[in-house]
């Protein structure tokens, strides 16, 4: 099998990796972020051999994530989409809310409102005879798996989606996660800079990502003994049970690239998981042989790439990018000629 093409999706436009990566003979769309119409003709670009699809598949539902896909479902032979549907997963969940009067059935349509740009994607599919897949835990294609979420996990998170009634206590409580966006925003404020010593963190293990976000698909690709890893807008919690699934992947295949999750937003990386997943901090200079990148627009910043998650993966020794919309940025400890993150 000769090497084949892995197209990531920024925020504003599309970079190309091209290397060793053998996903049969066909093109592999990973659709890490969102893709927009206008995205269509560079995309027909790297598919001039033979317009065909494995799969695609989203993380998370949102809009912004899907507006765009519906072209390529259109122009190119999509064998099977891989997405969550919600509104399926509707048994015994009216138990859950607080309003007696609401039904399985009145929460399957609100689901369908809510995420009305997956479901209308999922209808297209089926309509086009392409297989849809959810993707959950231990769903395998070739050298792809996913790692996460589990059914059980992406169940528990549904109360907690935007849009849903008022929850019981314990879920409303777990919902309940604009307080600390709030106080992140009163400290960007005041913290106009983040200086840090070699190996300190300025992130902590609280996990403040909403459930929508978390339910987003961890995905591996292991070739050639090594192991890249997608993890879409996933957050702490998320992260950590991917983490559980790598320690117990029989495989030696070791970490040689990571997405940063949602676009390299201080909200959704702690300690304690990227030291399960990257390792922990070490001497300056020690090779580790692993790159990060942060999809991220022309002007994310400061939010996207967040310096304090900057430091934290370059802390680890991992080779830090951020796509910046168009080009590649990087940190100054690796490279400064690029006009890196400081």
């Amino acid at each position: 099998m000769k090497n084949q093409t892995v197209a990531m999706l920024s925020l504003s436009d599309m970079e190309i990796y091209r290397g060793n990566v053998k996903i049969k003979r066909l093109l592999l769309l990973m659709v890490a972020t969102r893709l927009m119409e206008s995205d269509w003709p560079h995309i027909s670009k790297t598919t001039t051999e033979k317009k065909k699809l494995i799969w695609s598949f989203l993380l998370p539902p949102d809009q912004d994530h899907i507006n765009g896909l519906a072209v390529v479902l259109e122009e190119l032979d999509v064998s099977e989409l891989w997405i969550h549907k919600a509104w399926e997963h509707n048994q015994g969940l009216a138990a859950k809310f607080k309003d007696g009067r609401i039904t399985d059935n009145s929460i399957s349509e609100r689901l369908k409102n809510n995420l009305e740009a997956a479901f209308s994607l999922v209808k297209l599919a089926e309509e086009k005879g392409i297989t849809v897949k959810e993707p959950f835990t231990d769903l395998t294609f070739d050298s792809v798996k996913v790692l996460g979420p589990t059914n059980h996990y992406y169940e528990e998170l549904l109360p907690q989606f935007d849009g849903m009634p008022e929850a019981k206590s314990s879920e409303a409580a777990l919902s309940d996660y604009g307080f600390f966006e709030s106080l992140y925003k009163a400290a960007e404020k005041v913290i106009k800079k983040i200086f840090v010593n070699w190996g300190d963190d300025k992130i902590d293990d609280k996990d403040t990502t909403s459930a929508k976000n978390n339910s987003s698909v961890i995905t591996q690709i292991i070739v050639d003994g090594k192991r890249l890893l997608f993890t879409g807008d996933a957050g702490i919690t998320a992260l950590d049970k991917a983490a559980d699934q790598i320690d117990w992947c029989t495989s030696d295949a070791e970490l040689r690239f990571m997405q940063i999750p949602h676009h390299g937003s201080k909200r959704n990386v702690g300690p304690s998981v990227l030291n399960r997943i990257i390792g922990e901090p070490v001497t300056k200079g020690t090779e580790r042989g692993i790159t990060v990148v942060a999809s991220s627009a022309k002007e994310g910043e400061p939010k996207h790439l967040h310096k304090a998650v900057l430091n934290a993966f370059t802390h680890r020794e991992a080779k830090t990018l951020a796509t910046r919309g168009v080009i590649y940025a990087t940190s100054q400890e690796h490279h400064n000629e690029t006009g890196g993150l400081a």
